[in-house]
């Protein structure tokens, strides 16, 4: 497939000819200033296209590739180049507010292991390398004398070194460095690749080709995932600089697009959108949701407005991204209540909080064994707390055997609430309270009781134009949940604090529980602040 478009980012189109020049050029000019297999080089850009040259450019060269989270502050930013060792960083000068340009001059200086800076800029800047620069080539160079060097480059890179050193966005603590192989990222892309390929699946191998969409940040999961996965189809890829709902509806309603890959925050915005309901989407086979736990209420409307097949996969970082996954075979009740099965290469068991086993169909913590994370960096007590002797990782997710295959989510083993003398899951209350058609989003956690050791509060997004009050809460609870289910406290807000991977914040849920929603968050009812009614 050389020669065809395999890549659309924007309006530009890219053949793997072109995407093979564009990271072997990158990597033999980076080469050229120092950088060298085993060196950490961090990437902070916006979505672009030279963020995917970056990838394959660095994999070439064997550097360690760190995505950094495009919401960091400096201080936040400061403290992941440090722990990380960077030696480059691959960056943009501004991104929204941030002027990240003055951060690192500022912190620079505290960073003694970060030598080469690559600014993605056009006007010279005095001890910075161009990133339009190293796109080049001088007129007394040949691609073919570079593609030459490079591989030379490529073949001291064992298959199991370090890929990617991909910090965590967890909702506690500060992010961990999390070490990702070579290897692992090409087995598991093969394997998802078999599952859900266009060309591969005898499901749809008879339905026309087309375009694979993805809407994701390229620092996070969800968005290298897709990148990797669909380039091995042979198909197109189209990836985007916005996410304005708005420009991904106008891409959507292409009709050659087949497939989307997205996370349920981004379809809780696309549903807001008024005349997303009056589009004809039924040119989509299927929509791989991931990032995020996918709501049973949320497929469903999914596969309604798109007819398409929705796929709902499950992963963690520390997994290198995706272990399990729902199939194109599934009927839909386990498409729309399960995580699926594990992909192949990987097996799991369902663990009490002393890591026993379970019995068949009780609720238990997942650990997986696979594609598992080499360690934390510079962190092998955190390590050791997740990974043990037999090479388990303990995922701190809730799951049960939905049927003799199929896992399902409960929670997080740290989100479950002690009610009284009950454990309570907020995933149960949660799926009920998406059956409410007044409701747009709802997150629930635990709150400190000195009477029954915690209390339930639950967040809740209203509709738009919908008004709704704590009676209306309890009111649809009753009757569909168990009484120590309902929620004590109800809090109306504007929208939830989220992870850029689309995974609610509930730690900082948990701090509004106690300290009040902070005003940017306040939700306004005829212009009076609703927080508790």
């Amino acid at each position: 497939y050389q020669d065809k478009t395999v890549l659309m980012f924007d309006t530009s189109s890219y053949s793997f000819n072109e995407l093979r020049k564009a990271a072997s050029t990158i990597a033999y000019n980076l080469n050229k200033i120092g950088v060298k297999k085993g060196d950490k080089v961090a990437v902070l850009m916006n979505n672009r296209v030279e963020y995917i040259f970056c990838y394959y450019a660095l994999a070439l060269i064997g550097a360690w590739v760190i995505p950094i989270n495009i919401r960091y502050e400096a201080a936040e930013l400061k403290n992941v180049l440090a722990n990380s060792e960077a030696s480059a960083i691959i960056y943009e000068k501004h991104i929204d507010n941030f002027n990240v340009f003055n951060a690192i001059e500022d912190m620079k200086n505290d960073l003694p292991m970060l030598k080469n800076f690559i600014v993605c800029d056009n006007e010279p800047i005095e001890g910075k390398v161009l990133l339009p620069r190293i796109l080049e080539l001088k007129d007394d160079e040949s691609f073919e004398d570079v593609l030459k060097k490079v591989m030379e480059i490529e073949k001291n890179v064992e298959e199991d070194a370090t890929f990617l050193l991909a910090y965590t966005s967890g909702t506690t603590g500060n992010p961990k460095g999390v070490m990702l192989q070579h290897n692992y990222f090409v087995s598991i892309c093969h394997n998802l690749n078999d599952l859900w390929s266009v060309e591969r699946n005898n499901e749809v191998k008879n339905q026309s080709h087309g375009i694979t969409m993805s809407v994701a940040p390229l620092y996070a999961a969800q968005g290298f995932m897709a990148l990797f996965i669909e380039l091995l189809t042979g198909e197109t890829i189209q990836m985007c600089s916005s996410f304005i709902p708005n420009e991904i509806l106008r891409y959507l309603n292409q009709k050659n697009v087949i497939a989307f890959h997205t996370q349920p925050t981004f379809w809780n915005l696309l549903l807001t959108v008024p005349y997303f309901h009056h589009l004809d989407l039924t040119h989509l086979q299927r929509c791989v949701v991931s990032g995020s736990l996918c709501a049973p209420t949320l497929a469903k409307k999914i596969a309604e407005l798109t007819k398409g097949m929705v796929i709902n996969a499950y992963g963690l970082v520390e997994a290198t991204c995706i272990s399990t996954i729902t199939r194109l075979d599934d009927t839909p009740e386990v498409t729309f209540n399960t995580i699926g099965r594990p992909v192949d290469g990987v097996e799991y068991k369902i663990v009490d909080s002393d890591r026993n086993e379970v019995p068949k169909g009780e609720v238990g913590e997942l650990a997986l064994r696979g594609f598992n994370m080499k360690g934390y960096y510079k962190n092998p007590e955190k390590t050791k707390e997740v990974i043990d002797e037999e090479g388990w990782l303990y995922t701190g997710d809730l799951v049960k055997l939905y049927d003799d295959r199929n896992l399902s989510i409960v929670g997080r083993s740290k989100d479950m609430v002690v009610r009284g003398a009950f454990n309570v899951y907020p995933s149960d209350i949660e799926d009920c309270l998406y059956e409410f058609d007044k409701i747009h989003d709802v997150a629930v956690v635990g709150k400190p009781n000195d009477i029954m050791g915690e209390s339930l509060v639950a967040f809740v997004v209203p509709k738009p134009g919908a008004v709704l009050k704590e009676g209306d809460i309890m009111k649809f609870c009753r009757g569909k949940i168990s009484n120590y289910k309902i929620p004590d406290d109800v809090f109306f807000i504007s929208q939830m604090p989220i992870l850029e991977s689309g995974k609610v914040k509930k730690n900082v849920l948990r701090e509004w529980a106690v300290s009040g929603v902070p005003e940017s968050h306040q939700l306004l009812f005829n212009n009076q602040t609703i927080l508790n009614v």
